[in-house]
């Protein structure tokens, strides 16, 4: 047997898929069977998230030399098919989970697998974008009863109810060392309001940052370098724009950015120094300097473009008319398709080696090399969910979401 890197799995027959079977009325899932490909269902009746530290994903040692039925890892003899901590190959580490086949399980952290929570958002406290650590914390928001903004650890087993203020559907949310920030949208009318609550501390009153005069506010992210919270909204029926409340520990006020024609979409996305934002309904992507100073279109004749992500050197964005995950360069705009989605994305996330999304409809996270040459790859199958899959990233693991859990697994 020979050790394998990540972009080695696209297309291996070692590629296990995780199988949760319910039907309405059902009582949860308590364990369940082996499928053929290797799959193993995930999660309890309890909703329990596992409680084992661990430590990440490592990185190949340059052992994996054969050995008697295995891999030589760190001196010793490794069956790589099933080590948790040498899953697939030397030092790749499935946290928590189970290594099936040579291929990392999906962990429930928080929340119920078989819930019916409906959660709007999540992140860690690494970001989404460019991550450059593993994650210690996630963060969350829930509508509906029960609804709030939540914190765990990324192995589970510490919720926090940050706030129980019922999050509104069109939420998201930034996260600082120190506060974690989101917003509600009012139906009715301006202003909308920004807030945040401390992050590590439950219970706490959410205390208001600013507002501004839209119709609704679609994304934000937190400028970590100015200490300002930038955002998309809808100003009114037929135009969008840019604002920035801060800085954050002085006096803060809100102030729109610049205004363009079309309606905002998906979330919005910072290289450290321009901001980037779609307007759907126009087809384009479009830039901005972080105090809105230069304002320009980053690509035109897109066909609804919608989530970005953005690595430090690529931007990368879904197309909901063609179904298509596309990449381009920061320093230009000339784009490459990295994908063809059989349905449109819930979530998107990319590193240096895949570009990954969630699908709702077939309850899967999947993957694709970035070059664009590679097959589509379901890498968690989870059944078909009736809400959308967020999804975020740190260094080493993929965090998504499916149904009312929050769950955790090893990237590729």
């Amino acid at each position: 047997m020979t050790a394998v890197r990540r972009f080695a799995l696209v297309g291996s027959l070692l590629v296990s898929t995780l199988l949760i079977d319910a039907c309405v009325g059902d009582d949860p899932v308590t364990g369940g069977t082996t499928s053929d490909d290797g799959g193993r269902p995930t999660g309890n009746d309890s909703g329990k998230p596992p409680g084992v530290e661990d430590s990440g994903q490592g990185t190949d040692s340059g052992n994996g030399a054969a050995c008697d039925g295995g891999l030589t890892c760190g001196g010793v003899c490794t069956d790589t098919a099933s080590s948790a901590k040498n899953c697939g190959r030397c030092d790749h580490d499935c946290g928590t989970a189970k290594c099936t086949k040579g291929v990392c399980e999906a962990a429930l952290v928080a929340g119920v697998a078989l819930g019916d929570a409906k959660i709007t958002s999540l992140t860690t406290d690494q970001g989404d974008d460019n991550p450059k650590a593993l994650a210690q914390r996630i963060f969350w928001s829930v509508t509906g009863t029960g609804g709030g903004v939540f914190q765990d650890n990324v192995i589970g087993g510490n919720t926090l109810t940050l706030s129980t203020t019922a999050a509104a559907p069109a939420t998201n949310l930034a996260v600082t060392p120190l506060d974690v920030f989101w917003f509600n949208v009012f139906f009715a009318g301006p202003p909308q309001p920004i807030v945040k609550s401390q992050v590590n501390t439950a219970g706490t009153t959410p205390t208001g940052v600013g507002s501004i005069n839209g119709s609704s506010i679609q994304s934000i992210l937190y400028d970590a370098t100015n200490k300002y919270v930038i955002g998309s909204y809808a100003v009114n029926a037929s135009s969008f724009g840019l604002f920035r409340c801060g800085p954050i520990g002085g006096t803060v006020t809100c102030a729109n950015l610049t205004t363009f024609t079309g309606q905002p979409g998906g979330n919005i996305v910072s290289d450290g120094t321009d901001v980037y934002f779609s307007n759907p309904s126009d087809g384009f992507i479009q830039r901005s300097t972080l105090n809105g100073g230069s304002v320009g279109s980053y690509i035109a004749a897109q066909d609804t473009p919608t989530l970005l992500r953005i690595d430090g050197t690529n931007l990368y964005w879904t197309n909901v008319g063609t179904k298509t995950i596309q990449r381009g360069a920061l320093a230009g705009s000339v784009k490459k398709q990295m994908a063809s989605t059989t349905n449109v994305a819930d979530g998107l996330a990319a590193d240096a080696v895949n570009v990954y999304w969630t699908d709702s409809t077939t309850g899967t996270v999947n993957f694709a090399p970035v070059t664009g040459a590679g097959p589509n790859t379901a890498y968690v199958t989870l059944g078909a969910s009736p809400q959308p899959m967020r999804l975020a990233r740190d260094k080493g693991f993929l965090y998504f979401t499916h149904k009312g859990g929050i769950y955790r697994v090893a990237l590729p």
